[in-house]
C-alpha cells in the first residue's frame, strides 16, 4: 500500500472517530420519554389568600388553589358540550374539594356545600400526557371564614373516570392575606 494511501486510510478513520464523538456528544442532551399512569396524579403546590370587595362594595376573601396534575394518556379536562351521561350527576365536575377550618382542635369539615369545578378539555394529538399546573379560585363573605386558618381536600377525574389519589392541603393562615 502506498504512502498516499495509508495517510488518506488514517484520514478517513481519524474523521469517523471525530464525527462519531460528535454525535455520542449529543446523547445525553436527549430527552427520555417520561410515561405517567392513566390514573391522574396531583400535587399541591400552593395558596394565595386575597382580601377584597365585590362588585357590591361587600368584603370578599379569594383563595387561589395551585396544584399540578399530571395524566398519562391526556385525557384530563370537560368540553362545555359534556352533558350527557357519563358526564352526568357527581360527573358534572371533573375537581371536587371539601373546605376544612382548623384550630388546635385539628381539621372540622366546613359548613357549606362541597366546592366542585369543570377543569377545561385540552386538545392533544394522539392523546399525549397531560401535565399542567391548575389554579382553583374559591371567593368567601369575609364574615364567613371566622377561623385563623383553613384547609383543602380535593382531588380531580380524568375523561375515563378514573378518580386522582385525594390531597390534603396543609392548614392555610387567613392573617397572610394579599391585597389586589
Amino acid at each position: 500500500m502506498s504512502k498516499l494511501a495509508q495517510k488518506q486510510n488514517k484520514s478517513n478513520a481519524l474523521s469517523f472517530l471525530i464525527l462519531g464523538l460528535f454525535w455520542l456528544s449529543f446523547l445525553p442532551a436527549c430527552d427520555e420519554i417520561e410515561t405517567y399512569s392513566e390514573i391522574p396524579q396531583i400535587e399541591y403546590i400552593e395558596t394565595t389568600i386575597i382580601d377584597s370587595t365585590d362588585a357590591l362594595g361587600n368584603p370578599k376573601t379569594f383563595v387561589k388553589l395551585l396544584f399540578t396534575a399530571i395524566d398519562g394518556d391526556g385525557d384530563m379536562g370537560l368540553n362545555d358540550f359534556d352533558t350527557i351521561n357519563p358526564f352526568t350527576g357527581m360527573y358534572e365536575y371533573n375537581f371536587f374539594s371539601t373546605l376544612f377550618f382548623v384550630d388546635s382542635a385539628g381539621y372540622d369539615s366546613a359548613p357549606v356545600p362541597a366546592y366542585n369545578f369543570r377543569i377545561p378539555y385540552i386538545e392533544f394529538e394522539n392523546h399525549k400526557a397531560y401535565k399542567a399546573d391548575i389554579t382553583v379560585e374559591f371567593q368567601y363573605f369575609r364574615d364567613f371564614l371566622a377561623t385563623d386558618s383553613i384547609a383543602y381536600e380535593f382531588f380531580i377525574v380524568d375523561r375515563a373516570l378514573n378518580h386522582s389519589d385525594t390531597v390534603l392541603t396543609p392548614a392555610i393562615s387567613l392573617n397572610q392575606v394579599s391585597t389586589p
